[in-house]
């Protein structure tokens, strides 16, 4: 699931979004309790983007 995302490969917003899109309901579909998990889902989010220079969701 996460090997999606590679350091070295450029994204665009788009393609960015729709990879990490796919992250979040994989894990929201493995994880039983879906509520809470916003906050930590987000800097999961945010970390995976950070060095991609996405600096915003």
């Amino acid at each position: 699931m996460l090997e999606t995302f590679r350091a070295c490969e450029p994204l665009t917003p788009e393609q960015f979004s729709e990879k990490a899109a796919h992250v979040l309901s994989e894990l929201n579909y493995v994880h039983a309790f879906r509520e809470g998990n916003g906050r930590a889902n987000e800097a999961l989010v945010v970390s995976l983007g950070a060095p991609m220079g996405m600096t915003s969701i």
